[in-house]
């Protein structure tokens, strides 16, 4: 994930960097900082951003804030324990 890709994600959250901050539990600067970055995000938030976009989606009952990645993991997972 790079600093696009963070800023991306957390428009389509409807987040504020503020709000962002919050939900993963991190200072207001380290996410200005990961936004203003040249580089990879670690990885270690790259998976705490994806909780809370799955958090998000359990919460408006809708995959459209997930990345495509993790909306066929959650459609697969769904077809696997939900079969017809």
């Amino acid at each position: 994930m790079t600093a696009q890709e963070l800023i991306h994600a957390r428009e389509v959250l409807g987040f504020t960097q503020s709000d962002l901050a919050d939900r993963l539990g991190l200072p207001l600067v380290e996410v200005q900082k990961l936004e203003s970055g040249n580089g990879e995000i670690p990885t270690i938030h790259r998976l705490a951003v994806d909780m809370v976009r799955l958090q998000v989606a359990r919460e408006k009952m809708s995959v459209a804030v997930l990345s495509g990645e993790l909306q066929n993991l959650v459609n697969h997972l769904g077809r696997r324990l939900y079969p017809n």
